[in-house]
C-alpha cells in the first residue's frame, strides 16, 4: 500500500478525544490530503513549507530525485501518462511513492512493481465497465477533474455529487481531484462535499497550497453512519469501503 493511500485511510476515521485528566490526543491530521503539482525542487520546497501533505510530480521521470528530497517524509507520486517499464524502475529508485498513469498509454508493465502505488487518470467518459476493469487492477486512488455539472455559485450538483461516489464505490478508492480547473473558491464547504462524494485528496497547484490548506483546516469528519451492508446503490460515506484491517486500528 501507497503512503497516498495510507493518508487517504485516516481521513475516513474519527478520532476520539482524550476526556478527563488522561493523557492528551495527539494532533490529528487533516480530514482531506492536500497533494501539489510540482515541476521543480524549487516548487516543492514551497509546497512542503505551506504544509502540503504529498507532491505529485509533473516533470521528466529522471528528474524526480531532488523532488523526493524536498519532499522529506511526505510522498511524492509521478504524473506520466505513457509510463514505461523502464519508468516504474527508475522512479522506485529514485524514491517515488505512486504512479499517476493513463490507461490507454501506459505500458502493463509499468504496473507489475508493487512497490510503486497505482492511481489512474480517469476521463469523464469513462463507463462502469471500465471502472470495474481497473478495480481489479487494486488502485491506490484515481485522479479525476472535478465534474462539468455546477450550481451558478459553482457548487457541485447533486448529480455529480452522486457520479462521483459511484466512480469510487466501483473502484474501490478513493478519488483525488485535480482542482487546477476548479472555477470556485476551495473553501472549507466545497472541500467537505469532495470529500464525502468519494474524493478525499485534493490536487492544487503548487501556488494554491496555503489556500487549500487552510481551507482543509476548517473541514469537519466525515459524519458517522450506522453500520449496514455494503450497497453498490448506496456506497460508504467516504465513497469507497475502508479497509479491513481498519476496523481493528
Amino acid at each position: 500500500m501507497s503512503k497516498l493511500r495510507e493518508l487517504a485511510r485516516r481521513t475516513a476515521r474519527q478520532r476520539p478525544q482524550a476526556i478527563g485528566f488522561g493523557r492528551r490526543s495527539e494532533p490529528s491530521s487533516p480530514f482531506v490530503v492536500v497533494v501539489a503539482f510540482v515541476e521543480s525542487a524549487a516548487e516543492a520546497s514551497a509546497a512542503v513549507e505551506a504544509e502540503a501533505q504529498a507532491l505529485l510530480y509533473t516533470g521528466p521521470p529522471a528528474g524526480a530525485a531532488p523532488i523526493v528530497s524536498a519532499a522529506g517524509s511526505r510522498p511524492v507520486g509521478c504524473l506520466l501518462a505513457g509510463a514505461t517499464d523502464s519508468d516504474s524502475q527508475s522512479l522506485i529508485e529514485q524514491g517515488v511513492d505512486f504512479l499517476v498513469f493513463d490507461e490507454l498509454l501506459a505500458e502493463a508493465a509499468a504496473l507489475a512493481r508493487p512497490e510503486l502505488g497505482r492511481v489512474p487518470l480517469l476521463g469523464p467518459d469513462i463507463d462502469e465497465a471500465a471502472l470495474r476493469a481497473l478495480a481489479t487492477l487494486e488502485p491506490d486512488a484515481a485522479l479525476v477533474t472535478p465534474p462539468a455539472g455546477a450550481t451558478e455559485n459553482d457548487r457541485l450538483t447533486v448529480r455529480s455529487l452522486a457520479t462521483m461516489r459511484r466512480c469510487s464505490d466501483l473502484l474501490r478508492a478513493p478519488l483525488a481531484i485535480d482542482a487546477r480547473t476548479h472555477k470556485g473558491k476551495l473553501d472549507p464547504v466545497t472541500v467537505a462535499v469532495f470529500r464525502d462524494a468519494g474524493a478525499p485528496i485534493l490536487v492544487v497547484s503548487s501556488a494554491r497550497v496555503a489556500a487549500a490548506v487552510s481551507a482543509v483546516a476548517s473541514v469537519p469528519p466525515p459524519a458517522q453512519r450506522p453500520r449496514e451492508r455494503p450497497s453498490a446503490a448506496l456506497p460508504a460515506p467516504a465513497g469507497w469501503p475502508p479497509d479491513a484491517d481498519d476496523e481493528d486500528e
